[in-house]
């Protein structure tokens, strides 16, 4: 029973550091709120989320409420992802992600702010060989 007591203090840091690294869980469609604007997420095309350094997992109907979320955010959080515009439902890790604008596609609340695998698929997807990448670093201002 010792044995028990001292190994269960260490499954349980185990579990927390593998919660922290886990994958983006995903969005569900007409349930899921926005963190930061509070809307119902309804468009799947859009958004992305944000796992907290304890675990916690925050929702965004779009990049831009994302955006804002990253520059009020005290620390910098485990892990953040976009939705994949082409590829609904599925997410890419916001650091490899190819984000840029897209004008003719608007989402939720206005947005235009989409994200590819890359720029040679954004500019097919969206039809605009003028297409250019963003630096998410510099938009968000992540601390």
């Amino acid at each position: 029973m010792r044995k028990f007591g001292l190994c269960l203090p260490l499954l349980f840091l185990a579990a927390a550091s593998c919660e922290a690294g886990r994958d983006a869980e995903p969005i569900q469609i007409g349930h899921d709120a926005c963190s930061t604007c509070r809307m119902t997420i309804v468009d799947d095309r859009y958004g992305g989320e944000v796992i907290s350094a304890k675990g916690k997992v925050f929702k965004f109907d779009t990049l831009e409420c994302l955006s804002q979320f990253h520059s009020r955010a005290a620390e910098k959080p485990a892990a953040s992802f976009a939705v994949h515009f082409a590829h609904p439902g599925r997410f890419l890790r916001l650091d490899d992600a190819v984000v840029t604008h897209a004008p003719s596609r608007t989402g939720p609340m206005g947005s235009s702010l989409v994200a590819f695998q890359s720029v040679d698929e954004a500019r097919a997807v969206l039809n605009d060989p003028a297409i250019e990448p963003l630096s998410w670093q510099v938009y968000s201002k992540t601390p």
